[in-house]
């Protein structure tokens, strides 16, 4: 539906997908238009614990590879959504992706 739709899949569900690691639990979509009508065709429900989050897409390079079909946030944006959270899994699964996708980056020419 990301596609379909048009919006990024970040957090703790892009995590898993990009990883193969996590078992998420929630979700940031990263929306360019009005997130109510994503939420309704997704069938959501407001919940006080905010499994999913919604964020305005900024700029135009937000997807994995800069590439917007990719549907997946880009690398840097999972890792900084998931470093707010003060769950050690989702930590851990930070530092994986830090290790595996994004140090590398820094580091080249």
């Amino acid at each position: 539906m990301a596609k379909e739709q048009n919006f990024l899949i970040g957090g703790e569900l892009g995590a898993a997908i990009v990883t193969s690691y996590l078992n998420p639990i929630g979700a940031t979509l990263h929306v360019l238009d009005n997130h109510s009508l994503i939420a309704a065709k997704l069938k959501l429900k407001p919940s006080p614990q905010g499994e999913i989050t919604f964020l305005q897409q900024f700029a135009v390079n937000n997807a994995l590879g800069n590439k917007q079909e990719e549907f997946i946030a880009d690398l840097l944006l999972i890792h900084a959504e998931l470093m707010l959270s003060n769950d050690d899994r989702l930590m851990e699964t930070a530092a994986r992706i830090f290790n595996l996708y994004i140090e590398g980056v820094a580091k080249s020419p």
